[in-house]
């Protein structure tokens, strides 16, 4: 579990190893690194699913 803190609250990230291994590998390492110290979220949904708009437009 990646937990990054922001202003507005914290984001927390479930890493899926066995799935994918390099790339949640890779991704923890940045973190570790601070690669993404600074970096600025402009937006956040909170509740919608991703394909909520496919789902509108072609039923």
């Amino acid at each position: 579990m990646i937990i990054f803190h922001t202003t507005h609250g914290d984001i927390e990230i479930e890493l899926n190893l066995d799935k994918a291994p390099v790339t949640s590998k890779n991704f923890k390492k940045y973190c570790e690194d601070g690669f993404y110290e600074g970096t600025i979220f402009h937006r956040v949904i909170k509740v919608h699913d991703p394909r909520w708009w496919y789902e509108r437009a072609y039923g």
